[in-house]
Formats: C-alpha cells, structure tokens, sequence
C-alpha cells in the first residue's frame, strides 16, 4: 500500500497524516543477542548447536624478539639475518606466530561460504598441485570481536563435546576479515569471522 504525496483535498490542519500501520512493539521484537546465545550455548530446553574453539588474539602492539633476529655467535649463519621478514619457525615466546597472544576459549558456530553446488569445482589444478583454499565464517556471540590477523584454533572435543585438556589442536584458520552484524541503534548483535585453513 502507497501513500499518496499529493492528496486531492489535501490534509486537515497542520497535522502529519496517521501513519497506516501498525507501530512496532518493542516486546515483539526479537532480540538476536539472546537467541545467539541459546543457539549456541542451548539451555535446559534446547541443546547446544556451538562447538568449543580455541581465539588466539594477537597483540600487535609490538612484534616479538625474534622478529628478524640477526643470529650471534654459534647461530651466526643459521639464521636469515632478516632476509625474509618473519619471525623463528620454533620461537619458545610466540611458536611462531611474531606476536605475544592470548587464547581464549569460546563457543562458535561454523559455515562454508560456497553454495553447495560449487563446493565440487574448489579445487583447482595449480603449477605445484591440486589446491583448495575455502573461506570457513565462524559465528560469535556480540562480546568476542574477533579481529584480522587474530587465529581461529579447532580443539580435539570428547565423547560429550567438551574440550579435551589439555588442547589439542586439529585445525587452525587465520581470520581474514572480523564483521559486527548490527541492527537498531547500531547495537552489535554478534559477530563473523571469515577465515582461511592455515597449513600447521
């Protein structure tokens, strides 16, 4: 149904005309945020569709010691002197990945962003091999905030889906982009994180 912009006999007084639907209740709104965290934590009624991950956030306020370490001594042609930008493989601080991080364990959710029609054609022949690299988007409730450059870990889960202690690590995928899904008054709601499978 329209609203016509220039009625015939034009509107009664200084008013605005009534608007022609019903206004919308705030009850009767649904509130992503909670049904996010039932969806992924359940309840006594419903059961828990999030699976437990491990967040390794980085902190990129400064690079890790052996970022480009010049070796001395013993150690002295060992090393690349810097050549290749990046951090020691076997770091006993940072194991690699160039910054100090924190790992946070957090439940998520999990999708494949391909229709399932071309989840045949991923593949693709290259000079050195087969390849097939699929963006994973991991869903999170609205206070985790994942951000780029942060790592999403797979942990080893027993028989009743919790996390087996220590962790084990199965799969790890390195976040590409960190998107807050927003809706009235600019309220993040949760958040996604698209991320791409990480040769271990």
């Amino acid at each position: 149904m329209g609203l016509p912009l220039y009625p015939q006999n034009g509107w009664v007084g200084s008013k605005l005309p009534p608007f022609p639907f019903s206004p919308t209740r705030k009850a009767s709104e649904i509130d992503l945020r909670a049904e996010m965290k039932l969806m992924l934590e359940g309840n006594s009624y419903y059961p828990r569709r999030g699976h437990w991950i491990l967040l390794r956030r980085m902190d990129k306020r400064q690079k890790c010691t052996c970022y480009n370490r010049v070796g001395q001594g013993e150690e002295k042609y060992s090393l690349d002197k810097g050549k290749y930008n990046e951090p020691e493989l076997r770091c006993p601080l940072c194991n690699g990945e160039g910054w100090l991080y924190e790992d946070e364990l957090h439940l998520s959710r999990r999708t494949l962003v391909s229709p399932t029609i071309g989840l045949a054609g991923s593949e693709q022949m290259s000079d050195i091999g087969w390849m097939n690299i699929n963006y994973i988007v991991f869903f999170f409730q609205h206070y985790v905030e994942p951000k780029r450059g942060d790592k999403i870990i797979e942990i080893e889960l027993d028989d009743n889906a919790n996390p087996i202690r220590p962790f084990v690590m199965k799969e790890a995928y390195r976040v590409a982009v960190g998107e807050p899904f927003r809706d009235q008054n600019g309220r993040i709601e949760y958040w996604r994180a698209a991320a791409k499978l990480e040769v271990v």
